[in-house]
């Protein structure tokens, strides 16, 4: 990017626009090019210096060097609005839960839980498992959540709140091994489609 500036005052006049610059006396260059002059105002490149971690930059200083226009960024976290960190954590809760449910082929959380009240007793157990998987989980999540938006304790990353959170695992007692139960419903599929 090019902008011009007066060199004699340091000041940032304008911007050149699709390699178009338009001096202070109205004239007009076309194509033009770092180190053209016309009187205290010279085309000088722009340049970005960037520090900081984050997703997000602000500008926080902007000067002419002599040589160059610099532009100062910096790079920063955003900070979320409660509803927007209630959204994403939630977001990433749920996902997690139904992730954890279509290891052993469920839709999802809800869907596995439908089955606390089933005949077979390999499919209760799970269902059984996943309903107070969910209730614990949400009952962690939201304790911990509201920790936060208190100001008593900083957002976790998502790494740090799954380990805060109950571990996810399948009972033991319950009809076996996800290979186990992909076998019951390829049996089951076969019964009903001949395949």
């Amino acid at each position: 990017m090019l902008v011009i500036v007066n060199v004699e005052t340091g000041e940032k006049v304008r911007a050149v626009r699709g390699g178009v610059a338009r001096w202070a006396d109205g004239a007009v260059t076309h194509a033009a090019r770092a180190g053209l002059r016309r009187g205290a105002e010279k085309v000088v490149s722009c340049l970005d210096a960037v520090s900081g971690e984050g997703a997000a930059e602000r500008v926080v200083g902007e000067a002419f060097d002599g040589e160059a226009w610099v532009v100062a960024r910096e790079r920063y976290a955003p900070v979320e609005s409660p509803e927007q960190l209630r959204a994403r954590f939630t977001a990433a809760i749920q996902e997690r839960l139904d992730a954890f449910a279509r290891t052993r082929l469920y839709d999802g959380i809800q869907s596995a839980c439908t089955y606390a009240a089933s005949d077979n007793p390999a499919f209760a157990a799970e269902g059984r498992r996943c309903l107070a998987l969910r209730d614990e989980t949400w009952a962690a999540a939201y304790a911990l959540l509201d920790a936060v938006l208190a100001g008593a304790r900083p957002a976790p990353t998502l790494d740090e709140m799954w380990a805060e959170l109950p571990a996810l695992t399948w009972p033991e007692d319950a009809a076996a091994e996800p290979a186990g139960l992909l076998a019951r419903a390829r049996a089951a599929l076969s019964r009903l489609f001949g395949i």
